[in-house]
């Protein structure tokens, strides 16, 4: 499907992006005006809050980088895949954690 857009509004600023897409969430950061922004920087932590033991663990998946047609804005899309990857250490008290 193609994604047609003649103009957006300042009240509106998000109608250049697709809408949620069914199974999929939407989250919008919106940053304060900066002067000199490209001097700065947005990291993003991507994960989730599981119950885990001692272990190490990962989540599983990729991050890809989508740009909304004709109008040049980017947006990201996470798929987190099942599961996780763990390291394997005999936890002794066995309490699980944030």
């Amino acid at each position: 499907c193609g994604l047609t857009a003649m103009s957006v509004s300042a009240s509106e600023p998000l109608k250049a992006y697709p809408a949620t897409l069914p199974g999929l969430h939407r989250h919008v950061i919106q940053l304060p005006v900066l002067t000199n922004e490209d001097d700065q920087q947005v990291e993003l932590l991507i994960g989730k809050e599981e119950q885990v033991d001692c272990n190490a663990t990962s989540l599983m998946g990729t991050l890809t980088s989508e740009t909304v047609q004709g109008w040049g804005y980017d947006y990201y899309q996470v798929d987190i895949k099942p599961g996780r990857i763990s390291t394997k250490m005999a936890c002794i008290n066995q309490t699980l954690q944030k």
